[in-house]
This record gives structure tokens, C-alpha cells and sequence, in this order.
């Protein structure tokens, strides 16, 4: 439905050694975000027809709890780690680089 909204929490391109993790390609989530959502305009009929879209934004789970990082005696929290927002949306008049 218009206006719907999910929320991906999590998104973790393994927290793993910087050379390993930069050669991942969730390394740059925005552009792996973009991707993913041109695929699906380009591939998805109900995308291309504009049926569906929807806005989206990441934001790193470090900024998103508690700035005491003591209290995360999980690395679930530390970055690279993320969460996806999407917001399903009308296709008509977008022009945000993060609406697809």
C-alpha cells in the first residue's frame, strides 16, 4: 500500500578485516542500494510501469542506539552495520536520488 514502510535492520557486509570488507560490494551501501533498485525498474514490470516505488535511506546502527558504545557488548552494532528504511510510494513526480 501507498505509504507503507519496512525497516531492514542489521545489514552487516560481514565485520571482517578493511581489505575484505571493502572488496564486498555492500561495501558502499548506497551504491549497492542503487543498484539493487535500478535492477528492479529495469527487470520488474510492475517497477517499470511505475506500480511500484518507493524511497529509501540507510543509516549506520551505531547512530541509531545509544552513543555508549561500552554498553554494546555485541558487534552487531558497530560499523560497518546498518539498517535499510523503505517507504512504499507514488512513482509520479519523484526526483530524489534515493526514490525509485
Amino acid at each position: 500500500r501507498l505509504g507503507g514502510r519496512i525497516w531492514f535492520g542489521w545489514n552487516a557486509p560481514n565485520i571482517v578485516e578493511d581489505e575484505v570488507l571493502r572488496a564486498k560490494p555492500e561495501y558502499d551501501r548506497e551504491k549497492f542500494w542503487n543498484s539493487c533498485f535500478e535492477n528492479a525498474v529495469q527487470d520488474l514490470p510492475r517497477w517499470q510501469s511505475g506500480e511500484v516505488a518507493a524511497v529509501w535511506d540507510t543509516e549506520l546502527e551505531a547512530n541509531m542506539f545509544p552513543d555508549d558504545m561500552s554498553r554494546h557488548a555485541s558487534y552487531l552494532f558497530w560499523p560497518p552495520a546498518y539498517s535499510l528504511f523503505l517507504t512504499r510510494t507514488n512513482a509520479d513526480g519523484l526526483s530524489a536520488h534515493k526514490v525509485w
